[in-house]
This record gives C-alpha cells, sequence and structure tokens, in this order.
C-alpha cells in the first residue's frame, strides 16, 4: 500500500510523521524525523527489521552540491564514476551522522542536496506493506511535477496536511481540486496555536471548504503536544494532541479501501 503525505512549507510534516510513527506513548520514534526536514527532501519511509536509510545519489549533480556533500559521499562518487552511482546504505549510527553533516552544512533547500531521494527504514510495525512518501506540494508551483502525478495515481490514500493558522490557502486549495477525493486525507495541525473560543470558527470554515472535497472526516491535531506528550509519558496530553483520533479513523479507513 502507497501513502502520500502532502503539505506545503512549513506545515509540520516533520512532527507529524515523527508522532503519526509514535502511535502511541509507549513507543519511541525509530528515526528522529525532526532532523530530517520533511522541507527539505522527498523521501519514502518503509519497514525494516533493521533500522537505518538507503540515499540515491542524484545523476545531475553541481559543484555546489558536492561542496556540501560528506567525505563518505564524495568517496563513493569517486569509486564509483559520475554516473550510475549505485545508492547508500546507512545503518541507524551512520544516518544520524549524516544528518547531522547536512544541518553543519546548512542544506536547506532541496536543490542544494547531493540526493535524489532517501529512503528510510523503520522497524515501526505500523508500517508494515505500507510505503509512506513524504515530500512538499507546490514547492515553486501550484502544478504537481511529474513525480507528483506519477504517485499520486499510484497512491492508496493521501494525506493532505494543514496549517490551522494559515488554513487553505489559494495554492493548497488548487492543488486540492487535482486529487482524488476518495483517496483524501485532510489534517488541521497546529491546533494548539488557536485560541479555545475560536476553535469552532475555524472547525466550521474548514468544514466549508474541505469537506465536499474527501469522503471521509477531517482531523484536527496538533502533532507538536503529541510529541511533547510522548516524551513525557503524558496519556492526557496525548488525547488532547488528537492524534490518537486520527490515526486510529485514518487506519480503520485504509484497511476498508486496501479490503474493497
Amino acid at each position: 500500500m502507497n501513502i502520500l503525505i502532502f503539505g506545503e512549507i512549513g506545515r509540520g510534516k516533520s512532527s507529524f510523521i515523527n508522532s503519526f510513527l509514535c502511535d502511541n506513548v509507549d513507543t519511541t520514534s525509530s528515526i528522529p524525523f525532526y532532523l530530517l526536514s520533511a522541507s527539505n527532501y522527498f523521501y519514502k519511509i518503509i519497514y525494516s527489521e533493521e533500522k537505518g536509510a538507503i540515499l540515491t545519489v542524484k545523476e545531475h549533480r553541481t559543484d555546489s552540491m558536492l561542496d556540501k556533500a560528506s567525505n563518505r559521499v564524495i568517496r563513493h562518487i569517486a569509486k564509483y564514476g559520475p554516473k550510475n552511482v549505485p545508492s547508500l546504505i546507512f545503518n541507524e549510527r551512520e544516518f544520524y551522522e549524516e544528518l547531522k553533516h547536512h544541518q553543519e552544512a546548512k542544506i536547506f533547500e532541496p536543490d542544494q542536496c547531493i540526493y535524489n531521494n532517501i529512503d528510510i527504514l523503520t522497524n515501526n510495525k505500523l508500517l508494515k506493506g505500507i510505503s509512506l512518501y513524504v515530500f512538499n506540494s507546490l514547492y515553486k508551483s501550484i502544478s504537481f511535477t511529474n513525480c507528483e502525478m506519477e504517485l499520486i495515481q499510484r497512491s492508496d490514500a493521501i494525506i493532505f496536511l494543514l496549517d490551522a493558522t494559515r488554513l487553505c490557502s489559494a495554492s493548497e486549495m488548487e492543488s486540492i481540486e487535482t486529487l482524488p477525493s476518495e483517496k483524501l486525507f485532510f489534517v488541521v495541525n497546529k491546533m494548539d496555536y488557536i485560541r479555545e473560543n475560536e476553535r469552532e470558527r475555524l472547525i466550521e470554515f474548514a468544514n466549508m471548504k474541505l469537506s465536499d472535497k474527501t469522503s471521509y472526516a477531517i482531523s484536527y491535531v496538533s502533532s507538536f503536544k503529541a510529541l511533547e506528550a510522548i516524551a513525557i509519558k503524558d496519556i492526557n496530553l496525548y488525547q488532547e494532541s488528537g492524534m490518537p483520533f486520527f490515526i486510529s479513523n485514518f487506519i480503520m479507513n485504509i484497511n476498508k479501501l486496501y479490503n474493497k
């Protein structure tokens, strides 16, 4: 099963994915996704008994990319030549070190990264039989790329992440119009930024804009609050985050889709 996660920059994809994979307060994240910003890379998360990552080097590389690459990557490219460079396989510790290098090298944009894509290997059993694809929608334009369109067509479910503080931008609404409603799950993140007396009006606005674009109930969450709850093992705070409701509802619905 292929699941896509879309969201513009700043919608909280990294914290959402981390809280999604930490599906209760008794588990810990397999990979610290807050180190791997969802805004910077396209990546896929898949189940594996051994945690780690597979990183695919871009065929079309620039000198500026190589300047920011780690020594291991430079040696790897030098060994295999300029074309048909095989993917690098990292264990969990090596992957952490590579992410630290990215931070130190100040790689902030997808075009600066030496990698075409990153496959994260997690032993979280929630992903058994599932490939979770994560990337920015509308990074540079309101149109989906060929890669995105291909994934949309092959997907079994699409999670579209929105920000409660800037809900339903024009570019988001235009892209939503192109997505199949029978696959589309809306999640409004950052609800902790909204005052209690304003939440009902926000939910009414979201329903007005989005309810006819999907076959499922809209979820309202605070992924940051969920991560905080997981860190301190606070079940009540975790429930308040809205993530348990979203996860159980989502899994129930994709199981129905998958078993049709």
